[in-house]
């Protein structure tokens, strides 16, 4: 089983950032919600007798800005997680970091109460574009990430491309920064223009650009000893991380806090990300629950596609097998366009990407799913963005470059690297 913990707080909202977070208006709020956050663990660790499984594997502290806490809130914290679960058996204990707002002392109790690994969130040195997307930032988070990796943490960086005003120095001053800090692994994700407040911008740079600075970023990286096990992630050691592989997997996962996610067995869940509901829900007795779907055997077999392919192939095969849905025939029509396209290739009942598609492979693993009403439920339910999964048409659009568009209907475009030409129908998903 895998833990995830929301923390929700900010002090100050990022103008790309869809996931649920928000600026506390009143100073005990972050009290009130560990008291809260104390109720649903009981809850669920009656229905889930979480004290009798020595099957956690991971524990993920996300947000928002999970040190957001002070130090005296952080300890009330932990008393929480060992109250609940045992924390001994954890393989992997990850908690998200904003280097801005960590100090010496919070490391300090991180590390007394087991904590593993420490993901800090850059996104960019250019401190010009963090004050334009109203991020809040460190003039020098190298000092804070060098003091963690002393203490024995492993480094996990997160970096953001294609952010308003980036342009390639940018991509060539994260990599210099990397190689200063020599984390583990560090992360590079792509930016999602999805929120009402990164879609007013009009500085945002290309697609074509934003590859660019990937393919720099990429091959510099290999030069050092990275290797890339997804096409946003490098690391230096030769696995995932256990709380990637175990996430991506349809194993068992329970969230706990606002808007958190919990799938167990074959139903998926969601807390309510409005605070007053939650607490009222906890004050009841009752699980903070706004969301359940039942997943169907179908749903159920494209989680799995969508968690294959993040490793860049899926056997098409053993999932009929598994889950006795028969994607190859049900996706045909999607299959055949991505291969039109150049993107992946299909043989033996294998689909995998190619390296056009490889560096692009979640919009294209987007395309094969968005005929699931799970899964689109989920990006309806779980994110604040406007744009929902794409159709063939608006994927074109945004990854490929129109030529020409013609009065019979169909879309003449060329790829980024500009050496192969495609004609396509028209085609919009229903």
């Amino acid at each position: 089983m895998n833990i995830y913990i929301h923390i929700p707080f900010c002090h100050q909202k990022c103008h790309y950032c869809y996931y649920y977070s928000f600026v506390p208006g009143r100073d005990k709020i972050a009290d009130e919600y560990l008291f809260y956050l104390g109720k649903e663990f009981y809850l669920k660790s009656k229905k889930y007798k979480l004290k009798d499984v020595d099957s956690i594997e991971t524990v993920y502290i996300g947000g928002g800005t999970p040190n957001y806490f002070s130090d005296e809130q952080f300890e009330s914290f932990f008393l929480i997680l060992k109250k609940y679960l045992k924390l001994e058996f954890v393989k992997e204990f990850v908690i998200e970091l904003n280097p801005a707002a960590c100090s010496a002392s919070q490391l300090g109790i991180l590390k007394k109460h087991g904590v593993t690994r420490l993901s800090f969130g850059i996104q960019t040195l250019n401190t010009e574009i963090l004050s334009e997307i109203n991020r809040h930032y460190h003039d020098n988070p190298a000092e804070i990430i060098q003091l963690a990796g002393k203490m024995g943490f492993i480094i996990n960086l997160d970096f953001m491309l294609g952010l308003p005003g980036q342009k390639i120095k940018d991509a060539q001053d994260a990599v210099q920064f990397v190689k200063k800090i020599k984390p583990q692994s560090s992360f590079w994700c792509e930016l999602r223009c999805g929120t009402r407040q990164i879609t007013k911008f009009t500085n945002i740079p290309s697609h074509e650009e934003t590859v660019k600075m990937y393919e720099l970023i990429k091959r510099n990286l290999a030069r050092v000893g990275y290797r890339q096990i997804i096409p946003e992630y490098f690391t230096s050691k030769k696995m995932m991380p256990l709380y990637l592989e175990n996430w991506w997997t349809s194993g068992q996962s329970l969230g706990f806090g606002l808007s958190a996610f919990s799938k167990m067995e074959n139903v998926f869940s969601k807390n309510t990300d409005n605070f007053e509901e939650y607490a009222d829900f906890l004050k009841k007795g009752k699980l903070p629950v706004r969301y359940v779907y039942k997943l169907s055997k179908e749903d159920e077999a494209l989680v799995c596609l969508m968690s294959e392919l993040k490793k860049g192939f899926a056997d098409l095969a053993e999932i009929k097998k598994e889950f006795n849905v028969d994607l190859a025939k049900k996706l045909k029509k999607e299959i055949e366009q991505l291969i039109f396209m150049g993107l992946i290739e299909f043989k033996d009942s294998k689909i995998v990407f190619t390296d056009k598609g490889y560096t692009i492979s979640s919009p294209v693993s987007n395309l094969l799913l968005n005929n699931s009403q799970y899964l689109v439920k989920i990006m309806d339910t779980a994110f604040n963005f406007i744009d929902n999964m794409p159709n063939l048409e608006e994927f074109i659009r945004k990854h490929f470059f129109i030529i020409d568009e013609g009065t019979d209907g169909k879309i003449v475009f060329t790829s980024p690297d500009k050496k192969s030409v495609g004609i396509l129908e028209k085609y919009v998903k229903k």
